[in-house]
């Protein structure tokens, strides 16, 4: 029974433990992964958005794409915010934090295009979009690209720890059934050494009786013998005082017998 309730405490431990690497396989990594994914798409619209301004002449058409500009930023800005926490590393952090100031120097110079486009001055719009922009757009995309793979180690990592937690638990299961295996065959041998064939002993030696006075010899002087002091003892004792009790009994008898016949 003991071993029963290690057995079962283990169990659920190392259950939580895998529910946990679980939790952060799925919870943490993969939705900072779908997340680092959604501001790669929304940036990458965006600067589509601002070369879209640039060859733009109405002004209602450019006002639209203004406003697209606008939702996007806010777009990736909310899905920052969100990345933010499910950061756990001071390493992710601070990675990060450099993705953030990259990406205001970003944000500042697509809005001096967007002036530019705006103010009719396409060809400056065009020459900071071709050079600052695209070359501050690179530098992000790399951040984004190095945030992607450190969350896929980290989630590697978590795989194999939960693999390994997996396997200890298996491990220590096995151990703990094999070991309530010999405990139990441990307490079958004491029970029948002790127990069983001492009964079966003391069964074997009143059959021997009754069989000696169904078949008409009445030996009544044999005993059970059963060297022990507990319950097993008593029983026994109990056998032989009921025997000597009907010995006792038959002797009267026979006595009255003889007596009578006299």
């Amino acid at each position: 029974g003991f071993l029963m309730i290690i057995l079962g405490f283990t169990s659920l431990r190392s259950t939580n433990q895998i529910m946990t690497a679980s939790q952060e396989i799925s919870g943490t990594y993969a939705a900072s992964i779908e997340k680092l994914d959604d501001v790669a798409v929304a940036y990458q619209t965006l600067r589509r958005v601002a070369f879209a301004h640039i060859v733009e002449t109405d002004e209602t058409a450019q006002q639209t794409l203004e406003d697209e500009a606008e939702s996007l930023k806010k777009t990736i800005s909310d899905t920052c915010s969100a990345y933010e926490t499910l950061l756990t590393t001071d390493e992710s952090k601070n990675n990060f934090q450099n993705f953030k100031s990259d990406y205001a120097d970003y944000l500042v110079i697509y809005d001096q295009i967007l002036e530019y486009s705006r103010n009719g001055n396409d060809d400056d719009a065009s020459q900071l979009a071709n050079n600052d922009l695209r070359n501050a757009g690179v530098a992000l995309t790399t951040e984004l690209d190095s945030m992607v793979d450190a969350n896929k180690t980290q989630m590697q990592n978590a795989v194999t720890h939960q693999e390994t937690v997996y396997s200890s638990v298996t491990r220590s299961i096995f151990i703990l059934l094999l070991i309530s295996i010999l405990v139990l065959a441990f307490v079958v041998f004491i029970c029948w050494k002790w127990v069983c064939k001492r009964l079966v002993n003391i069964n074997n030696q009143l059959r021997d009786v009754i069989a000696s006075i169904d078949a008409g010899e009445g030996d009544l002087t044999k005993r059970v013998q059963c060297f022990c002091t507990d319950e097993i003892g008593t029983l026994a004792d109990g056998i032989n005082s009921f025997i000597k009790t009907l010995q006792s009994i038959m002797g009267q008898i026979n006595n009255s017998s003889t007596h009578l016949g006299s």
